[in-house]
């Protein structure tokens, strides 16, 4: 499970915000984004959709949207990786060569 959806869990049981990047991630931003916290709580809490269920649903507003509606609730999520395609868990950041690469291009 990703570092921002266990900040999101957190945050939904302990009745707090999550992070900042777990706000971006999960849509929890403007003026509906207590009222989109809230929802995931519920649902949460309620058992409508689980851990597994979230991290699945990082980043995909639509996949947010279909958990809620879960719960009657009729708000629509909106994420800021909405616009750039799927989200790609695969990437090696820690590549080798990496830091020459860099290097080379300064």
């Amino acid at each position: 499970m990703r570092m921002t959806t266990e900040s999101l869990i957190e945050a939904l049981l302990l009745d707090t915000w999550p992070t900042p990047g777990a706000c971006c991630d999960f849509g929890l931003d403007g003026p509906d984004a207590s009222a989109k916290l809230g929802a995931l709580q519920n649902g949460f809490r309620a058992e409508e959709f689980s851990a597994q269920e979230l991290d699945e649903a990082l980043g995909n507003g639509p996949a947010l949207t279909e958990l809620v509606k879960r719960i009657g609730c009729p708000l629509v999520f909106k994420t800021a990786l909405d616009d750039f395609g799927e989200y790609d868990d695969e990437y090696d950041y820690e590549r080798e060569g990496s830091a020459e690469e860099a290097k080379d291009v300064a």
